[in-house]
């Protein structure tokens, strides 16, 4: 049994499908697609999206840590996955172990690394990072740049180059890719094979097309979403994810009645009270009942007094045929309505990115329309 029977997340595999057309269509016929399935598929279900991406022919997926990364083998991902954020010396046995390509982001790594007796055996890659300016993981350019004229011996190995621009639709991202792609062409003229180079993320890959090289790491576009709404008008993408539930009562309360924690909500009429077994401690945050709507029968109605850890209440006065049972949507559309990780996160003072990682592993998972 589940831990909450009530609530459950979709995931609809014609946007999925959308979207990867989307994806498809603007980058390089040359470049692959590298879908970043972090921080469990950015709250959809690494164990839902992944294996879904791969019978989709997605070939490459990308994650922030190695407990990622052996999840995506023991669910049966078979193709190449790539470990972005830090990996300690012991993880280094274990990218052997599955087969998993790493990132080192600074030269001492990997020297004490290239050092060690399994190094010449290891059956995994590794890519290096270059900062360009986020400041945040990856080496200064010169710093390799003197490790490899240095290098005589050619000891240090590695199949790799990558970095991550800061910017978007700037002149800024315009000079970050320039730069990469020298450093890239600096290695090459010092004899260093590159099997892969990458730079482009989401809104790179959408609107600086210079910046697609061996792949295109795409993240949250593949869910259906661009860091800002505005983006959406250029490039329109299909969420993919609904957070559904029930109402598990209902009840009428009469003027003056309050509704929730210090009666922050006072009824000035006759009202029907329905209760969502859903709240913050599922990852359906407090600040989201300000301003918060959701929809039931097909009419969007507003979320009354405060949010609680695992319910919320609604004004149904207005819904027709409302009765206990009714299925609640939380994000996602009906006929008439819709509504997106971008409202919920524009009312919150959020990003989309928040909205979507905040939403707990305990609530189910299943593709629909796959």
């Amino acid at each position: 049994m589940e831990i909450n029977q009530y609530n459950r997340i979709e995931i609809d595999g014609n946007a999925v499908r959308h979207n990867l057309d989307v994806i498809q269509k603007y980058k390089h016929p040359k470049s692959r697609l590298m879908a970043i399935v972090k921080s469990n598929a950015y709250g959809h279900g690494l164990d839902v999206v992944a294996p879904y991406l791969q019978k989709r022919g997605v070939a490459f997926f990308g994650v922030h840590s190695m407990d990622e990364a052996v999840v995506l083998r023991k669910i049966g991902i078979k193709q190449y996955i790539l470990v972005m954020g830090p990996v300690s010396e012991d993880e280094f046995l274990v990218a052997q172990k599955y087969g998993v390509a790493v990132v080192v982001h600074d030269i001492d790594t990997l020297k004490t690394f290239q050092k060690w007796p399994f190094y010449r055996k290891r059956k995994f890659d590794i890519h290096l990072k270059i900062e360009t300016g986020m400041n945040r993981l990856g080496m200064d350019f010169r710093i390799l740049k003197d490790a490899l004229k240095n290098d005589q011996k050619r000891r240090l190995s590695f199949e790799g180059l990558m970095s991550h621009i800061p910017d978007s639709l700037t002149q800024d991202a315009r000079n970050g890719i320039r730069y990469f792609k020298e450093c890239v062409d600096d290695i090459k003229k010092m004899g260093y094979p590159i099997k892969y180079h990458h730079v482009a993320r989401s809104a790179l890959t959408f609107f600086h097309p210079e910046s697609h090289c061996d792949f295109v790491r795409v993240g949250i576009s593949l869910y259906g979403y661009h860091a800002t709404r505005s983006l959406q008008e250029s490039v329109p993408l299909e969420p993919i994810l609904s957070l559904k539930s029930k109402i598990v009562s209902l009840k009428a309360i009469r003027p003056g009645e309050t509704v929730g924690y210090d009666r922050r909500f006072t009824a000035k009429r006759h009202m029907k009270i329905g209760v969502v077994p859903i709240g913050y401690g599922d990852g359906y945050h407090k600040l989201y009942g300000r301003f918060g709507k959701i929809i039931i029968n097909d009419t969007l109605i507003p979320i009354v007094g405060d949010i609680c850890m695992n319910m919320l209440m609604v004004d149904m006065t207005m819904v027709k045929d409302a009765s206990v049972g009714n299925d609640v949507i939380l994000i996602g559309k009906s006929k008439s309505h819709q509504i997106t990780a971008y409202d919920l996160s524009e009312h919150a003072g959020f990003i989309p990115y928040e909205v979507l990682t905040s939403l707990s592993k305990d609530i189910k998972r299943v593709i629909v329309n796959a």
